[in-house]
């Protein structure tokens, strides 16, 4: 929302809609990329960067009208989940294989300054930058951490997280007695799998849909 009016969202295969109506009408717009695309973010109403699968960032400076290729040159494509600035020139970005991204140029150049994987062993998902109070990332499973040094040293922030806000599962349990037979039970299973762009790094479980 760059304002109380303007809305922008992402989604699969490069789709980017906008809404000057605060979501009563939306416009799909061409970005010319086909990457699915999971964050989008504007400084104001013409100044904007979405990210999304296989390390991809593009950027529009005339509103969307247009889209640029500002993906950084990378031997091993990743998932860009979040991206967050602290002003014009300072931004941060997240991938779901734990790596920060920064840049000191408003996007132009970006680089690996961190590796949650390495320390921490989480799979980060979203990261905010607060002006003067430094970044927060979360993430998988049940993470928390804030860095007030520019993402360079992180500190575990979970302590203070109630415990309802860690979920391990995705259960639902519920009994809904029958006006028949209500001594019979009907049992409902689902499998969620364990999936990733990178299989063989950071999907642990399994794709068998079983």
């Amino acid at each position: 929302f760059p304002t109380p009016s303007s809305v922008w969202i992402v989604g699969d295969s490069g789709t980017v809609l906008h809404s000057s109506d605060a979501g009563a009408t939306w416009l799909p717009l061409q970005t010319g990329f086909s990457n699915d695309l999971l964050q989008i973010l504007f400084f104001n109403q013409r100044q904007g960067f979405a990210v999304g699968a296989a390390s991809k960032i593009i950027l529009t400076a005339d509103g969307g009208t247009t889209w640029i290729d500002a993906s950084p040159p990378s031997t091993t494509l990743e998932t860009f989940k979040g991206i967050s600035f602290e002003d014009s020139l300072h931004g941060w970005i997240v991938s779901e294989a734990g790596k920060i991204l920064s840049t000191t140029d408003g996007g132009a150049h970006w680089g690996e300054i961190y590796d949650f994987k390495r320390i921490w062993w989480s799979t980060p998902l979203s990261i905010k930058a607060f002006a003067g109070q430094g970044l927060y990332v979360c993430g998988f499973p049940g993470k928390l951490f804030k860095s007030v040094d520019g993402g360079h040293y992180w500190l575990s922030r979970a302590s203070g997280l109630p415990s309802s806000a860690s979920h391990k599962t995705r259960n639902i349990v519920a009994t809904i007695p029958g006006t028949v037979t209500p001594e019979k039970e009907c049992v409902l299973l689902a499998h969620y799998d364990s999936m990733s762009p990178n299989p063989y790094v950071i999907a642990p479980g399994a794709n068998d849909n079983g």
